[in-house]
């Protein structure tokens, strides 16, 4: 097709959309911009924030990306006592269940944002290839149900909550009969 055959078609259609009232693509692009950093909702920018953690950080086995993902105080209610606050002990945490499950997946299947918090349900799936707990690795696979409770500011994981099926992990590598 020519360049002015081009042209022409989309003058005409530009044309054609003016006079029955339908916005052009460049009207369509300024009554309806993508959303930036600074026009996102607070939903929005949890939501950014939380896949962030979930891509990079536990799907990605990269636990460093949690040094700027959550605040410096954060809390992880399921650490155990004594672990650090902030960053240092959830690394810690996501360290050990990468050493435990090299091949660790973590799957959403429902997300719920509102306001600060965001919670969501579903199961995480490794292979138990290293020490989980002071259990020897049994190499069995494992398929372990959670919910999750996370809060954030600022962009930020201030405090999380997580109630994984740990029974059922724990039978499923063997460590506990289940019967």
């Amino acid at each position: 097709m020519s360049r002015i055959r081009i042209t022409f078609i989309a003058l005409l259609s530009g044309a054609l959309a003016a006079a029955c009232g339908s916005p052009t693509a460049n009207q369509m692009e300024t009554a309806h911009p993508m959303p930036t950093e600074q026009t996102m909702t607070t939903d929005q920018q949890n939501r950014a924030a939380f896949h962030n953690i979930l891509d990079k950080a536990l799907n990605g086995h990269d636990p460093n990306v949690l040094d700027t993902a959550l605040t410096p105080d954060s809390v992880d209610h399921d650490l155990p006592p004594g672990t650090p606050r902030g960053p240092a002990g959830t690394k810690a945490k996501l360290g050990a269940f990468i050493a435990a499950f090299p091949d660790l997946h973590f799957t959403f299947e429902d997300e719920v944002y509102q306001g600060d918090k965001v919670s969501g349900r579903g199961y995480f799936t490794g292979t138990h290839k290293g020490t989980f707990n002071g259990i020897p690795a049994t190499g069995k696979q494992v398929k372990v149900r959670f919910m999750d409770l996370w809060r954030f500011e600022n962009g930020k994981l201030a405090e999380y909550w997580g109630q994984p099926d740990v029974l059922g992990l724990l039978q499923q590598i063997g460590a506990i009969p289940t019967t």
